[in-house]
């Protein structure tokens, strides 16, 4: 395949074993490329350890070029067959790189929108902190063209871009960042009409996330609201490097994505694309307790 994303692999006499652990695990989907000469790069390291640098030396300076953005992640050479703790490392940076680079191979959200749109953009920005793979094109693009075409053969009245094209085919002509989500959330977390719950958490940003983890984890039933994507801001971020546990970074996005399903294996429940409108306090079974409205429905807790 002359489109597949290339593994470049520079190393001295040990290549060969090097080589031989990425074949065996990615030869299918990647394209193995290596040298034993990675021209500057590889010259630096070579002076650092002909110098008579220690390896320690040798990690310092992987590490301040880490610190610097000039790479992504560093690792040993494999220790042997089978040597998981190297190829984790090599497929969470290949996942990434993957998800933030490489374009997605099927699309769940087509939209065709005039370059620089605002609006695209902000529903390319929540698709994306959904983690789902999505596509922007150009209403003078072939497929953009065609999607065009057949939304205006279903109007009386001109399409206005941007245009939607969700998973299940249909079309939704000037599409909006919150539509879609609520499109999106009423497809997946239909609200039970009066569902009482131990802890409500309201917002599914990392506090959030963390509450609803604890709670549930305790056995309490645990419900979670977020109007927006779950992971609020942080989930935009393309990596983060700070987070406890994750010592090579990892994107909001994924970490919002962990952090539910974590909760979700606890038995929380997530209802997304829905904003709190009002908020009292109540009685259940002589219990202080509040009643959360959701628009039309609502859903009630003993702890929100």
């Amino acid at each position: 395949m002359t489109d597949q994303p290339i593994i470049f692999i520079a190393a001295d006499e040990r290549l060969p074993q090097i080589e031989a652990e990425f074949r065996a695990r990615y030869d299918r989907d990647y394209r193995i490329v290596t040298a034993d000469d990675a021209q500057h790069a590889l010259e630096t390291l070579k002076e650092l350890v002909t110098s008579g640098a220690t390896y320690a030396a040798v990690l310092d300076d992987l590490r301040e070029a880490t610190i610097r953005r000039d790479i992504d992640t560093f690792t040993g050479i494999p220790m042997g067959p089978r040597d998981e703790e190297f190829h984790t490392i090599v497929t969470e940076l290949l996942s990434e790189w993957g998800w933030s680079v490489a374009r997605p191979a099927v699309s769940i959200i087509d939209v065709v929108a005039e370059p620089h749109d605002r609006e695209a953009g902000a529903i390319r920005d929540l698709l994306e902190r959904l983690g789902f793979p999505n596509r922007i094109l150009t209403p003078d693009s072939i497929e953009g063209a065609a999607l065009v075409a057949a939304a205006s053969a279903d109007s009386p009245v001109p399409i206005v871009l941007p245009l939607a094209r969700a998973y299940d085919g249909r079309l939704f002509p000037a599409a909006t960042a919150r539509g879609l989500n609520e499109l999106l959330s009423t497809q997946f977390d239909a609200v039970p009409e009066g569902e009482v719950n131990d802890v409500l958490v309201i917002g599914a940003g990392p506090a959030g996330l963390a509450a609803a983890v604890y709670a549930a984890s305790e056995g309490l039933s645990t419900a979670v609201l977020e109007r927006d994507a779950i992971g609020g801001q942080a989930g935009s971020s393309s990596m983060i490097r700070n987070y406890l546990g994750f010592p090579r970074g990892i994107s909001g996005m994924r970490l919002a994505q962990r952090s539910r399903i974590q909760a979700g294996r606890f038995g929380a429940k997530f209802y997304t694309g829905r904003s709190v409108t009002g908020l009292e306090p109540c009685t259940l079974d002589g219990v202080p307790s509040y009643r959360v409205h959701l628009g039309d429905t609502e859903l009630r807790a003993r702890t929100v």
